[in-house]
């Protein structure tokens, strides 16, 4: 049975820290996907939108070519909803 890791970030500026980070989540498991926070989120929980918006955030993080797949969060106030959805083994 494979194993899934499921991480998620802001990702807005996408630096060799980030690179790093998903490199290390894939190689606990079979199979990488990573949350992409909502625009609404950012704001919600840091005060502020990000700079660059969320499918341009999605997009970068694809062409990386790290993580098998890459899903934007909820918009609803239940932000960890998706996680059982996804049924991660690892977060």
């Amino acid at each position: 049975m494979k194993k899934r890791v499921v991480c998620a970030g802001t990702f807005d500026y996408l630096h060799p820290g980030h690179i790093d980070f998903l490199k290390q989540a894939k190689s606990l498991g079979d199979e990488l996907i990573v949350i992409i926070a909502r625009d609404e989120t950012v704001k919600r929980i840091k005060g502020f939108f990000p700079v660059h918006n969320e499918n341009l955030r999605k997009k970068n993080i694809e062409d990386t070519g790290i993580p098998d797949m890459v899903v934007l969060g909820n918009l609803d106030s239940d932000i960890l909803e998706i996680l059982e959805k996804l049924k991660p083994d690892i977060i």
